[in-house]
């Protein structure tokens, strides 16, 4: 009989291996690859801060408010996994961002934000895989 037991615990265990392992979902095709938080900053300080001529406090500061950003994004992607980055609740945390930016910078210093952020929208658009298909439910 405890051969019995023993047996039907290991089964249930293995079945319980397999099932986390099946459950975890892969990327979708042709997803960008996962950029960290610290990379996002790097490639925002290159495209964005140095060419605002930022003093040091504005510099930590706007540091201070991308992380938080990067964050909520990150936290907003967790809690809809399946869905593209549209719609109020996306709307709602750059104009947050924003919002703390234009209290960072001067008024020069913001048109130039502004300009360079759209740019660099863009060019994150181009890199973006085109949305799947309604209907189509790989």
């Amino acid at each position: 009989m405890s051969k019995i037991i023993s047996l039907t615990a290991a089964l249930m265990l293995i079945c319980l291996c397999n099932l986390e392992v099946f459950s975890q979902q892969p990327p979708p095709p042709g997803a960008p690859p996962k950029i960290s938080i610290e990379e996002r900053l790097k490639n925002v300080k290159v495209d964005i801060f140095d060419k605002l001529s930022l003093s040091s406090d504005q510099q930590q500061k706007m540091n201070t408010t991308f992380k938080d950003f990067f964050s909520s994004m990150e936290a907003w992607h967790q809690a809809h996994p399946q869905q593209r980055p549209e719609g109020t609740d996306i709307e709602k945390i750059i104009q947050g961002r924003d919002a703390k930016v234009k209290s960072i910078l001067n008024a020069t210093q913001f048109t130039k934000y502004k300009d360079l952020e759209q740019k660099m929208r863009e060019k994150m658009k181009n890199k973006m895989p085109p949305p799947p298909k309604a209907g189509n439910t790989n």
